[in-house]
């Protein structure tokens, strides 16, 4: 397909810019409808238990593609005091779970007990999505009272919010014991990001439209009226984010990556058009024409976003001056008026253009959502073989912007990224003022990857990767982070995060776009309000409706006439609910919690993220390995094990006279797995738990693609690098003396394809030892950090 040349990652991936990103047609709320409708999904109320203080329980279905997901949702009336923003709060007005299936009243029963207690409940498998929300009291109570009286609310009215509710959060890929998202994911409607999330999300707004209108009857059964239509589409649903989210633009590269390059190539894509047809010249100005007059009702009280936002208007008057001499038919005309945004408008209004852009182009880019996933495992392994030179050629390819950053002027290391104690959520220090600069989390990118480098430099360019990094530890996390840059050139926010003039809100917005999001509204340069689903079409409209043409919203308010649709029958099978327990435990969250534990026990960040990795292989490979495991991380901190290794040519011995610790010496045998091309990698000495090593040797014989033979003074045995045919074996069952590897001359054959593990076994007693090895990593919350730390303010009544 003809394209024009990508943008370059040093301007694209510019907080200045990522931080004006705006919805597009592949914004994933919009690629959700889509599916939905093109699939014909049926949609259903099924149960409506609220009473007249909006109390009870209701439960809302989704079919399609012979499956059923239901939105159970429980409402409560709360003590307007509790009713914050903050993930602080343990009460809210509605929470939320998306189900796998149809729900039983055993289901019911056991959600009741454990939805609105959101982090603090067990959910199951069966259970996609947790999530709550709280009213915007001021609209929901105008809107009651309206309908109660039998009147309308006037569109300025519900345009002054966007929202009868907002989500506080909205939690997937196994949290809290919910489904991973290996195990939806190859599932045709939840293939790309979020999915699942915005399908909960669009299925709340229709409950919160019921909420309201049931609240109305219930104030005067004889006189309520039901919301109009085209009132009901203007209203969204509200979400309250913070700096909570903000660490997922940096820890997920390779994924952020695919977003990029998909928008990146879509506007390539537009730009390479020869001659635009009439019917898309006439799109693209009636949108220009919305488009402004929906910025022009775009207003904040954030003084840096509404100068954006008047910058920006200013710029779509001189865009629609420019289009008023310049003719749409003429060769190439996109491109033209892409270079001429580049030249005369600011960066706001150049990435509104590429949403504007992208919208008469279904047919060239709709396609790419397909490609806005990936597999983020296949990178996460480091290549040992690789020289030294080649790592310093990719920092100064990707890094110059870090390269370049003088780490000593005043203000260039002034905030530290860290854990909260209180909620566990993601903060920003001020390192002048605030305690735990100590704990501090490996986001600070730039600063870590120009000292990589310096490190680097003075070493000889052959020099083997492995090697280095059986020195130093503490740049693992880094140099995996420069080996995906090579792969992936959008992986990386190429700015200093941890400068004193970096705005957090910037990293919101750009993933809050790719949600889809609208009525961006910073509360202070943390936090932010947005509304989702805006102007879409109601469940019981999908079929009859144009699933994508909302988000910039037409000029005259479309008047649909109702369509009754009975509810669509299906021979779908309803999901059995796994049972949920204080001991079963997604692999996300099993994973996430021993990252934790790792670092707590003083691990470097990189190999505790490949201590949190080999704990999913080792949950599954038998009932004691993760008892182990909190075993070996134990004796470590206490200083029992040797954590520095020696190689000499292929054999590997601890530092000094105590047992090699598993979990370093796992991660550098990966490292030099070149070695066996050879022959025989050995281990000389005592080795602690050697059982924890095998996700580490499923690697190597993984990449080898054959069976890797392994060879201990208590017996030997054969790893062909599948899980489940590799159980715990006798030959690692107890501290070792020595080891030795060699690869089979057998190949290893097809890897049998296995089904997603629904859940492990976490026993308390483990949990809570690893529990208070990651406790080591939180920072104490203090008056100061509450306040200004999370970003939001404790009360939230408007």
């Amino acid at each position: 397909m003809p394209s024009a040349p990508l943008r370059s990652p040093d301007a694209v991936m510019k907080l200045a810019r990522l931080g004006c990103f705006h919805q597009t047609r592949l914004s994933f709320m919009r690629v959700l409808l889509r599916r939905l409708a093109r699939e014909k999904w049926s949609f259903a109320r099924t149960a409506w238990n609220i009473d007249a203080k909006g109390e009870g329980h209701a439960v809302y279905e989704i079919s399609g593609n012979g499956r059923i997901y239901s939105l159970v949702a429980f409402g409560k009336e709360i003590d307007p005091a509790k009713r914050t923003d903050r993930v602080i709060a343990d009460e809210w007005d509605s929470t939320f779970a998306l189900h796998d299936g149809r729900v039983s009243k055993t289901d019911i029963e056991r959600l009741s007990r454990n939805i609105p207690k959101q982090e603090a409940g067990r959910f199951s498998a069966a259970e996609i999505v947790l999530a709550r929300a709280n009213k915007s009291v001021r609209l929901f109570e105008l809107v009651t009272a309206r309908l109660a009286e039998g009147r309308q609310p006037t569109e300025a009215e519900l345009d002054e919010v966007g929202y009868l509710m907002r989500t506080t959060a909205v939690y997937g890929s196994g949290k809290f014991g919910l489904a991973d998202y290996e195990t939806v994911s190859s599932r045709s409607e939840f293939s790309g990001p979020f999915a699942a999330e915005m399908l909960a999300v669009w299925l709340i707004r229709a409950y919160t439209l019921d909420l309201v209108e049931h609240m109305a009857r219930s104030a005067s059964p004889f006189n309520a009226v039901p919301l109009r239509r085209d009132l009901k589409r203007r209203l969204g649903v509200g979400n309250s984010t913070g700096l909570g989210m903000a660490p997922f633009l940096v820890t997920h590269p390779s994924l952020v990556d695919r977003w990029i390059t998909a928008r990146e190539t879509a506007l390539a894509r537009v730009r390479a058009v020869y001659r635009a047809s009439y019917r898309e010249i006439e799109l693209f100005r009636d949108l220009l024409d919305r488009g402004r007059r929906q910025i022009d009702a775009w207003t904040v009280d954030d003084a840096v976003q509404m100068a954006r936002i008047k910058g920006l208007r200013q710029d779509l008057d001189a865009l629609s001056s420019h289009l008023a001499s310049t003719d749409l038919h003429s060769d190439y005309a996109w491109e033209g008026l892409f270079r001429f945004a580049e030249a005369n408008l600011g960066i706001e209004a150049q990435e509104y253009l590429v949403t504007l852009l992208l919208e008469p182009y279904g047919h060239l880019v709709d396609d790419l959502a397909t490609r806005m996933s990936c597999d983020e495992t296949r990178c996460f392994k480091i290549d040992g073989s690789a020289p030294v030179g080649s790592l310093v050629r990719a920092i100064d390819a990707s890094y110059g912007f870090a390269v370049n950053t003088d780490f000593d002027a005043a203000g260039a290391t002034a905030r530290f990224w860290y854990v909260s104690e209180e909620k566990l959520e993601p903060r920003l220090g001020e390192r002048a003022v605030d305690d735990g600069e100590d704990l501090e989390q490996p986001l600070a990118v730039a600063r870590d990857a120009k000292a990589l480098g310096e490190t680097l430099r003075k070493l000889p360019a052959d020099m083997r990767l492995a090697a280095f990094l059986l020195d130093h530890p503490e740049f693992r996390h880094v140099v995996r982070r420069v080996q995906i840059a090579v792969q992936f050139p959008y992986a990386e926010i190429r700015d200093n995060l941890i400068d004193a003039a970096m705005r957090p809100v910037d990293l919101l917005r750009c993933k809050l776009s790719f949600f889809g999001a609208s009525n961006f509204d910073p509360r202070s340069d943390r936090w932010v309000r947005i509304a989702l689903f805006r102007h879409a079409p109601l469940p019981d409209e999908l079929l009859s409706s144009d699933p994508d043409d909302w988000a910039i919203p037409p000029l005259e308010a479309v008047k649909t006439i109702a369509v009754a649709q009975e509810a669509a029958q299906t021979n779908a099978q309803a999901v059995g609910s796994a049972v949920a327990g204080e001991d079963r435990w997604s692999l996300n969250e099993t994973d996430a919690l021993v990252r934790k534990a790792a670092r707590g026990a003083g691990l470097s960040w990189g190999l505790a993220e490949e201590t949190g990795k080999a704990a999913r292989t080792l949950a599954i490979t038998c009932e004691h390995c993760l008892s182990t495991l909190a075993d070996v991380l134990e004796a470590g901190r206490a200083g029992e094990l040797s954590r520095k290794v020696i190689r000499h040519g292929a054999s590997f011995r601890a530092a000094c006279d105590k047992p090699l610790d598993p979990l370093v010496i796992g991660p550098s045998l990966v490292d030099h797995e070149f070695l066996l091309d050879a022959g025989t990698l050995s281990i000389e000495g005592s080795i602690r738990a050697p059982i924890l090593l095998l996700p580490y040797l499923r690697k190597m014989a993984l990449e080898a693609a054959r069976p890797l033979v392994v060879s201990t003074n208590l017996g030997s045995l054969m790893i062909t690098g599948c899980a489940n045919a590799d159980t715990a074996p006798a030959a690692l069952s107890e501290d070792v003396a020595s080891l030795r590897l060699s690869i089979s001359e057998n190949p290893v054959g097809a890897v049998p394809a296995h089904a997603p593990i629904q859940a492990v076994m976490l026993p308390q007693e483990v949990r809570q030892r690893f529990e208070a090895l990651a406790a080591l990593t939180y920072v104490p919350s203090s008056e100061r950090s509450r306040a200004t730390g999370a970003g939001a303010g404790l009360n939230d009544n408007d």
